[in-house]
């Protein structure tokens, strides 16, 4: 007898009421809404903002009218995030740009050297010159 090697069903995602009361139930030291609740009611659409709402006028009356406000802690954090990600950017292509500055420092290096050599040729065959005219 074969045995049936399928895998459990996933569970159903929670309904947005469910997910309304998860968010509301959120203790004030819960790390991901971090004191605040976010501003999503039943209707809004996904929030590309920043914004946070008082969490006063969570959960009364229509949820679509409740007002945004700004955090000013919000704004800096994420402005302190997007240059980390930078940073991140830059360090990560520093080593290519230390090479090639590398190898054009041998290269000027090689040059300079070149042309020291054709100095001392030049001031040696010059005093060799002189030597022979007097």
């Amino acid at each position: 007898m074969p045995k049936d090697h399928r895998l459990p069903e996933r569970p159903k995602p929670p309904s947005i009421d469910q997910i309304m009361a998860d968010i509301k139930a959120a203790g004030d030291d819960d790390v991901v809404f971090s004191g605040s609740k976010l501003n999503i009611s039943r209707d809004s659409t996904p929030v590309t903002s920043l914004s946070l709402v008082d969490t006063e006028d969570m959960g009364h009356g229509d949820d679509s009218s409740v007002t945004r406000t700004e955090s000013p802690d919000i704004g800096a954090k994420y402005l302190q995030t997007l240059e980390l990600l930078n940073l991140v950017d830059l360090l990560k292509s520093t080593p290519e740009e230390l090479k090639k500055q590398y190898e054009q420092l041998e290269e000027l290096g090689a040059e300079v050297s070149e042309v020291i050599n054709e100095l001392k040729e030049s001031a040696s065959s010059t005093v060799k010159q002189k030597k022979t005219k007097s």
